[in-house]
């Protein structure tokens, strides 16, 4: 899981510090900064690193992608946002807690990004609602749906094939 980890921190603060910076010497200082904190090092020594770990290293990636979404609002697409849905719902296969942090957020974020607009009209507000909540929120409930009945599924295909290989 080291490995895994390690790419998902490297492509997420990559990610990160090319969005908010043109200078790419702050690279290896958010990198060292994110991935040498006392927190960080230790969840992923006690144990954490598969779930925790690989939710904390995409936390900055998800973040980014519904900043993004609400910065060009104007411009936005459907797959976009579904995007934004399937980045969100890894995080929560990752872990949940980790999840709930990066939903508060963008919550957050997209209450000040509201607050911060001298003018928004109702078509704004309901583009907002629709590719910033709805959309990305339904993705992640339907991809955890599809997940949890492939895996019954392949449950009670094991089960029918020992019934079959037992006779």
């Amino acid at each position: 899981w080291w490995i895994p980890f390690f790419v998902l921190s490297f492509f997420s603060i990559f990610k990160c510090v090319r969005y908010f910076f043109s200078n790419l010497f702050v690279f290896p200082l958010s990198f060292l900064i994110l991935l040498t904190n006392t927190y960080i090092l230790m969840i992923v020594s006690g144990g954490q690193l598969g779930g925790f770990g690989l939710a904390y290293a995409l936390f900055p990636y998800t973040i980014l992608q519904f900043m993004k979404l609400c910065n060009n609002l104007k411009s936005i697409s459907f797959s976009q946002s579904l995007f934004c849905g399937v980045v969100l719902s890894a995080m929560l296969v990752f872990d949940m807690r980790v999840y709930y942090l990066s939903l508060f957020v963008i919550g957050i974020y997209v209450l000040m990004f509201l607050i911060s607009q001298s003018y928004f009209s109702l078509k704004t507000l309901i583009k907002l609602v629709v590719y910033i909540l709805i959309i990305p929120n339904i993705t992640v409930l339907l991809l955890h749906f599809l997940s949890f009945q492939l895996h019954h599924l392949e449950t009670r295909l094991s089960i029918r094939l020992w019934m079959l290989l037992s006779f």
